[in-house]
């Protein structure tokens, strides 16, 4: 024997172990099959796996379990001899140890009995066959349907009708379809749908998952629900497939009830149809005017209905006639509602119009000036509302902040300011245009506005513009106060019964001009006021004026300095200024007054006046005043007249006590300290021809006054 064929005995060994290794796998796979709601049975290779009776058009399955103690293998190819099977998966893995499931399909068109070869070729090139064994029958099927809740079954075919009772507008008539199976085997029913022309009256419920097998003998049922929506006849188309077959059936049905057509009808009488959630459009009306249209709803339906509300929502429109409400319209039957347009605003109006379900949309266009206002103010603009409020700038007291306000026709019509004003204008003022002022559309004017707070704090406004009012607000602020100043032409003390002047000088000249007053005091030295020192005006208080950037005080028009009477009672005069910005004091707090001083001094005689001259009596009338109101004594010096002898010539008589008592009286303590004294001096063995002239002078403890004298001839 040669090597060569030393090998080829070899490789026969190895075919034989191969195929021998393949017939031991498969003597490791076992088989089962398993009916649909079945327990498994054991079937051996060539042997013969059962199908139930099923009906042509449908389908039925028979599991194959094929389960391998051996080691791995698997299914290379899986595949029937009849088209009217199937086997599913055409190849699959046999792991060892483990179960795998083939699925075999039975679906016969012609009936009678059916048998082929199922061959499952496996991945060690074994093959293992078996029969199957089937029969195909023809199902019988009635469907039919019945209306809820008591009517009768009626048998419906093919192409036939559903035919619904009337049923009113928005109410349900149900039908209950049955498909019942009266053959000798089961049939499936694939499916059942509207076709998508169908009216959305017709809706399915209560439908089965799908498909469903019906067993001989069975029913399978669901709903069909008509809800109208309006009175028209409604169609719909019902789909099924039974069996492996279409079938078609028409859904009929009318709904009843009142349905509403709608139409607005002009001033003119032309009418324009209306549907539901539309729009009334009324024509373009100026403000303070109005538009009207009708509106007419008709029953065009087939039975009464009722309008129980027309409700109009919208401030600028509103119903107007008077149909009370509700009212039942019969078929045929129209009811008309007055709608009424007042613009009560420029521009596009809307509101709504609600009848029943009904909803309907108003629609106008206001006609009319529409003005604006905006604050300009510091390089800001902010628009203001009527009512609204303007802030200005916080400015000081004699200070200034100007703005404007902007006053812009937004409308669709010229418009006209007739009034305007600002009250109180103390702090804040406008200049305002000539009026009536005509603003056309689009068009502004301005109005400059000017705060200059005359106090300090919060303070307030209104600009009224026709009806509109705005309010004006601005915070004055402290002004600075005045350097200093000083009084002019007025030294330490001033004579009695003068009128001497005094002037005042600021030490600074004020930026705006300020206003003050000087005040008059006076501190007696006698414990009793002189009231005769005032003012050469009149009081103790005098107003004075100092212009922007000057210094000096201005009394009266043109005066630079006042005059005031110094009285008649020793005591200290006191002059206090006081500055003012508007309400707001801006006197220096190191202000100082000055005083002026009325000395204390000796009476003085201001004349002397013959009474009445009689034979033996000269009466003399004696005026003076006295500083220190007290006078001791009065002295008279008679002067004999030529070729006259008179004795006792000095005459001295004791007056403390009737000075005394006219000081303290009241009619003193109006005039200071002036007086005015009545003496009669008797002449004994004589007569007044014998004296030529007396003077007087008054002492008191400060000395002695001047000499008046009186002539006698």
């Amino acid at each position: 024997m040669c090597y060569s064929h030393k090998s080829i005995i070899v490789a026969a060994m190895l075919t034989a172990g191969a195929l021998y290794c393949s017939a031991q796998q498969l003597a490791f796979l076992s088989f089962a099959y398993r009916l649909p709601g079945g327990a498994s049975a054991a079937v051996a290779g060539g042997g013969a796996i059962p199908f139930p009776a099923t009906s042509t058009g449908s389908s039925s399955s028979v599991s194959l379990l094929v389960t391998n103690q051996g080691t791995n293998l698997s299914i290379t190819a899986a595949t029937v001899s009849n088209s009217a099977y199937a086997v599913s998966p055409a190849t699959a893995s046999l792991p060892g140890g483990a179960t795998t499931p083939l699925t075999i399909t039975f679906s016969p068109t012609t009936a009678g009995a059916s048998t082929a070869t199922l061959t499952l070729t496996l991945s060690s090139t074994e093959t293992v066959s078996f029969q199957l064994n089937a029969t195909a029958v023809v199902a019988d099927f009635v469907t039919s349907y019945s209306i809820s809740p008591n009517g009768n079954q009626t048998v419906v075919t093919n192409q036939g009708t559903i035919l619904f009772p009337s049923t009113s507008v928005g109410q349900s008539a149900t039908a209950t379809f049955v498909i019942t199976n009266q053959g000798a085997s089961a049939g499936t029913v694939t499916s059942a749908s509207l076709a998508a022309s169908s009216s959305a009256a017709f809706q399915i419920t209560g439908r089965p998952l799908l498909p469903a097998q019906v067993n001989p003998g069975n029913n399978l049922a669901f709903n069909i629900v008509f809800t109208p929506t309006t009175t028209d006849l409604q169609t719909g188309t019902l789909q099924v497939t039974l069996f492996g077959n279409n079938y078609t059936f028409v859904l009929q049905g009318s709904g009843s009830g009142a349905s509403y057509t709608y139409q607005t009808i002009a001033s003119g009488g032309s009418t324009s149809a209306l549907q539901p959630n539309g729009t009334i459009a009324f024509p373009d009306t100026s403000l303070g005017s109005t538009s009207t249209l009708n509106v007419s709803i008709t029953n065009s339906g087939n039975a009464p209905g009722q309008i129980a509300t027309a409700t109009v929502n919208g401030s600028s429109f509103q119903r107007t006639d008077t149909v009370p409400l509700p009212i039942t319209l019969a078929p045929g039957g129209t009811l008309t509602l007055t709608i009424t347009f007042a613009p009560n605003s420029v521009g596009a109006l809307t509101g709504t119009l609600i009848v029943g379900s009904a909803v309907f949309t108003l629609q106008g266009n206001g006609l009319g000036p529409n003005l604006t206002f905006q604050f300009q103010v510091a390089g800001t603009t902010v628009s203001v509302a009527n009512q609204g409020v303007v802030n200005f700038p916080n400015t000081n007291v004699g200070s200034s902040t100007t703005a404007s306000l902007q006053i812009t026709n937004a409308g669709n019509l010229s418009g006209t300011i007739n009034s305007l004003n600002v009250t109180p204008n103390s702090a804040f003022s406008a200049k305002f245009p000539s009026l009536p002022a005509t603003i056309a559309v689009g068009k502004t004017i301005s109005i400059p506005l000017t705060f200059a707070p005359s106090a300090v704090g919060s303070l307030t406004a209104t600009l009224t513009i026709d009806s509109s009012s705005i309010t004006l607000q601005g915070v004055g602020g402290t002004p600075a106060l005045v350097s200093g100043y000083s009084f002019t032409g007025l030294g330490s003390t001033v004579t009695p019964l003068t009128q001497p002047a005094v002037g005042l000088t600021l030490s600074q000249p004020y930026p705006v001009a300020i206003t003050g007053q000087l005040t008059l005091s006076f501190n007696s030295g006698s414990f009793a006021d002189d009231p005769t020192i005032q003012f050469a005006t009149g009081g103790r208080t005098v107003s004075f004026s100092v212009p922007a950037n000057t210094k000096t005080a201005i009394f009266g028009t043109s005066g630079t300095t006042v005059q005031f009477q110094s009285g008649t009672v020793a005591g200290t005069i006191v002059l206090t200024p006081s500055f003012s910005l508007g309400s707001v004091d801006i006197t220096p707090q190191t202000a100082q007054p000055l005083s002026t001083v009325v000395a204390a001094g000796a009476p003085q005689l201001t004349s002397a006046n013959l009474g009445t001259l009689a034979a033996t009596t000269v009466q003399l009338v004696i005026n003076g005043f006295s500083t220190t109101r007290s006078v001791d004594t009065l002295t008279f010096q008679v002067t004999p007249a030529s070729g006259s002898n008179v004795e006792n010539t000095t005459l001295s008589a004791d007056v403390t006590s009737a000075f005394s008592s006219w000081y303290q009286s009241a009619p003193s303590d109006a005039v200071g300290s002036q007086f005015s004294a009545t003496v009669t001096i008797s002449v004994s063995g004589g007569t007044t021809d014998a004296i030529s002239s007396v003077s007087v002078t008054a002492m008191n403890s400060n000395g002695t006054s001047q000499p008046v004298s009186v002539a006698l001839r």
